[in-house]
């Protein structure tokens, strides 16, 4: 298994990267492996509703493309 490798944070930050459109992501709480993602992708912390974590991350200028 790949589980806890690192991919997954990779692959979106990767991804994000290349988005200049806002970004969000709903998170089931508890869900530790996908904070930490959508964190490492440039998210913050919105709100919690009913279990749910909200994350944004507002619109950039220009997309970062390696």
């Amino acid at each position: 298994m790949m589980r806890g490798s690192g991919i997954g944070k990779e692959m979106v930050s990767q991804l994000a990267k290349g988005i200049s459109e806002p970004i969000r992501a709903e998170i089931k709480s508890g869900n530790v492996a996908s904070i930490r993602i959508a964190e490492e992708a440039g998210m913050m912390f919105d709100r919690e509703e009913e279990g749910v974590l909200y994350y944004h991350r507002d619109a950039i200028l220009q997309p970062i493309i390696p």
